[in-house]
């Protein structure tokens, strides 16, 4: 049976982080080894090590990023340009292959309670956005409230 570290693995998943498939809470993780016991675990390490010799994404990890993108993109949300506003920008910790960045959030002082020391706001490359200061996700990114429907989001 094929196993590696656990370390390993986050090592060479760490260009798939848009598909769960690849998160190490969804692995059969035992004695610290990262096992593929059953076909699709197999098919699992196969991805795994053609996108790390060949640099092929898998098939799986390209459809979530075009529906992550699309979501954004319907949201009328520009991650990259959201990203180049914010202040005090810095690595904070990997977690299951996910590298998290921590900055000065940009909704506190509009709330009337600056973030001084520019450690409120959590996110991801991912798109994912939290405030651990109170701020809701449509706060942080600018928007006044969730669309409630599609045809809210195409307006």
């Amino acid at each position: 049976m094929p196993k590696m570290s656990w370390r390993d693995f986050l090592e060479l998943s760490k260009g798939l982080r848009a598909d769960p498939r690849f998160a190490l809470t969804n692995q059969d993780v035992e004695n610290g080894l990262v096992r593929f016991r059953s076909e699709p675990r197999l098919d699992l390490l196969k991805d795994l090590m053609i996108y790390h010799n060949r640099g092929i994404m898998p098939y799986t990890t390209v459809l979530k990023s075009a529906q992550t993108a699309t979501s954004m993109k319907a949201l009328g949300f520009d991650f990259t340009a959201w990203r180049a506003t914010l202040e005090n920008v810095r690595p904070k910790s990997t977690n299951n292959g996910v590298d998290w960045y921590v900055a000065k959030c940009p909704s506190c002082a509009s709330r009337g309670s600056p973030d001084e020391k520019g450690h409120g706001l959590n996110f991801s490359d991912e798109g994912k956005i939290r405030c651990h200061r109170g701020c809701s996700f449509w706060d942080v990114v600018g928007h006044d409230k969730k669309p409630e429907s599609e045809k809210e989001v195409k307006e």
